[in-house]
């Protein structure tokens, strides 16, 4: 996974608190999982520790992608919602 870096940070650090889903994401009562690219230019651990209370299978990361995963890659994205959602039927 490169290194974000420091813009990666300052972008990442100065999201609005208005979108930030992860105290939603405690009380909706749902199964939640969250795609990531693994070059997206928010730092990884941000990411981790707003949804550290999701459990670690429920973050999924896409493989030569970026922030927009589902452009970058909307095979594998696609294909990643869809085990998804089968596993969630079991």
């Amino acid at each position: 996974m490169p290194d974000q870096g420091e813009a990666g940070n300052a972008i990442g650090s100065s999201m609005p608190e208005s979108w930030d889903f992860s105290n939603l994401s405690k009380q909706i009562g749902l199964e939640i999982h969250v795609i990531l690219g693994d070059d997206d230019y928010i730092p990884h651990n941000q990411t981790k520790k707003s949804y550290e209370h999701l459990p670690a299978e429920h973050l999924h990361i896409l493989k030569e992608a970026g922030h927009t995963c589902w452009i970058d890659k909307p095979n594998e994205f696609t294909e990643m919602v869809s085990r998804i959602l089968v596993n969630q039927e079991k």
